[in-house]
This record gives C-alpha cells, sequence and structure tokens, in this order.
C-alpha cells in the first residue's frame, strides 16, 4: 500500500501532469461536446482515446489526493473544502518547484549554452499565475490571510464575529460581481479557447479567468466553512 508522504508528493505531480495534458488538448474535448468555436474546430482535432485517459487520471488523481488529505494540524471539524483547499496547497507547492526548474533551464540554456527556449518565458508566467491564485485557497483555509490584528483582537467576541461574517459576505458578492461581469467574455475565450499570440501560444487568457473565479468562490466557501467552525 502506498505511504501516505508518497501519496502527498505523487499524487499532485500526476495530477498536474494530466491535467497540463488536458489543458493543453482541450480544444479536442470541447469539439468533442460541441461547443468548440467554429475556427476551433477547423484547427483542431477530436479528443482521442488517450486524451479520455489522461481525463481520466486527472479526475482519479484529484478524488484520490483531496480523499488522501488528513486532518493532522487541521482544526475540527474537518470538512470536503478543507481537504479542496489541502490539496490544491500541495498541488502549488509542486508547481513552485516545476516554475523553479523551468527557470534553472532557461537560465543555463540562455546564459551557458546561448540557446534560449521559445517556451520558457510564457510558461513560467502561467505557471506563475496559477500559483499566485490558488495559493490563496489553503491561505483562507489555515486563516492566515491578511488582517488588522490589533484591531481585530480590541473587538469583542460579538464584533469579531460580526468582521468575520462581513469578510464572508464581501468574498461572495466579489465572486457574483466577477461572474456577472465577466461571464460572456469568459464563454468566448473557452469556447475559441484563446491564447497567448506568441511562438509557444499557451491558452493564459483561456485558462486563468475560469482559474480565478474558480478560487474565488471555493475561498469564499473556505471563509464559510471556518466561520461555522469558529463561531459554532
Amino acid at each position: 500500500m502506498m505511504k501516505t508522504g508518497s501519496v502527498h508528493m505523487i499524487v499532485p505531480l500526476v495530477f498536474i501532469l494530466t491535467s497540463a495534458w488536458v489543458v493543453w488538448h482541450m480544444p479536442g474535448y470541447l469539439i468533442v461536446a460541441g461547443v468548440a468555436d467554429k475556427r476551433l474546430a477547423q484547427t483542431s482535432s477530436a479528443a482521442g482515446l488517450i486524451d479520455g485517459v489522461m481525463m481520466f487520471l486527472a479526475c482519479a488523481s484529484l478524488i484520490l489526493g483531496i480523499r488522501a488529505q488528513s486532518e493532522t494540524g487541521a482544526t475540527s471539524p474537518f470538512s470536503l473544502i478543507d481537504r479542496i483547499s489541502l490539496f490544491l496547497g500541495r498541488v502549488t507547492m509542486m508547481l513552485i518547484l516545476i516554475l523553479l526548474v523551468v527557470m534553472i533551464y532557461e537560465v543555463m540554456m540562455r546564459y551557458l549554452f546561448e540557446s534560449p527556449t521559445l517556451w520558457a518565458n510564457e510558461l513560467s508566467l502561467w505557471i506563475a499565475g496559477i500559483v499566485f491564485l490558488a495559493s490563496g485557497l489553503p491561505v483562507q483555509q489555515h486563516g492566515q490571510h491578511i488582517r488588522i490584528d490589533i484591531i481585530y483582537q480590541n473587538f469583542p467576541a460579538w464584533g469579531r464575529q460580526l468582521c468575520d461574517g462581513l469578510g464572508v459576505v464581501a468574498i461572495f458578492a466579489f465572486g457574483f460581481a466577477l461572474l456577472w461581469g465577466s461571464s460572456d467574455e469568459l464563454l468566448r475565450k473557452i469556447i475559441r479557447w484563446e491564447r497567448f499570440g506568441t511562438t509557444f501560444d499557451p491558452p493564459i487568457p483561456a485558462t486563468l479567468m475560469p482559474f480565478l473565479i474558480l478560487v474565488v468562490f471555493l475561498m469564499a466557501v473556505q471563509a464559510l466553512a471556518n466561520l461555522l467552525r469558529q463561531h459554532k
């Protein structure tokens, strides 16, 4: 049976690699689903058997990774959103290591071999954007977000509870406003699978916007779970 430490290292890496495949070949999945833009359908091919296997592995590793998160060091009760937050935190840590490898490789190729890559800069920007967004969820889970403690701690218990409640409402309101204001543009970016417009041409616009909205709503649910747990 796989040890817990191995699960926490291998499963997030498998999720990253299989998800990367799914994202890069997303036009094929969109064609199969029948929602791809006409131009995208003309320039891409439908997803095949390997794409289906990768999609399955990505979903399986996500489920396994979430289930593998333990209550160690966490405050009870330990909910599903806590498991999601902790797993995404481990994925974020792995992405930081991958980002470091990409940057070291680019520096070596550029300054030692005088043969810079055409993909390292965009890939670094892409990974860094994902890390920046994803890191907010585990930070929210651990209650380590920015707070003016010198004021917050001087409030009575009901005042702190009111501030926490207003914070949750604000996050939900921001998420709904973000989704409401960007829904049309979000849909266009996805069905066209909008790319970055460079030689490497990664789908940064098509991925970061929906990921931002997803993370905001997960953070809102996590904030609500923290509020219910703290003031139960």
